[in-house]
């Protein structure tokens, strides 16, 4: 707890330098801020690309850890299997194209124009 502000405010730093850093790419979208939270601090995160598997296998490639958090849709989980008649589109294409990107508070500053350069790269 002690310190938790300093390393939620470099979570937050991280994250900014990743939107800042890969703002012009058409290839991805990144995480948008919701307009009512004062500070998002990122547990994870994820990223939307198409054709994920090539994406990911090119991070790997290029030596950037990636995972995949939510793989697959609630509505597809055995829980909730019977939500699966809802219209849930953007739920299914999300699960299709979400990574989620290294963010840690020990990732510096080279790492992170290492990373957000590559990813850049990629076509």
């Amino acid at each position: 707890m002690k310190y938790l502000n300093k390393r939620n405010n470099i979570i937050i730093n991280v994250a900014n330098r990743y939107n800042n850093l890969l703002n012009d790419n058409t290839n991805i979208i990144t995480p948008k801020k919701a307009p009512y939270i004062d500070k998002q601090i990122h547990h994870i995160y994820a990223i939307r690309v198409k054709n994920r598997d090539n994406f990911q296998k090119y991070l790997t490639e290029h030596n950037i850890p990636t995972i995949i958090h939510y793989p697959i849709p609630i509505q597809k989980t055995k829980p909730f299997k019977h939500l699966d008649h809802f219209d849930n589109k953007k739920t299914l294409q999300f699960a299709d194209e979400l990574i989620s990107l290294p963010i840690y508070p020990f990732l510096n500053d080279v790492e992170i124009e290492y990373i957000t350069e590559t990813i850049n790269n990629y076509r």
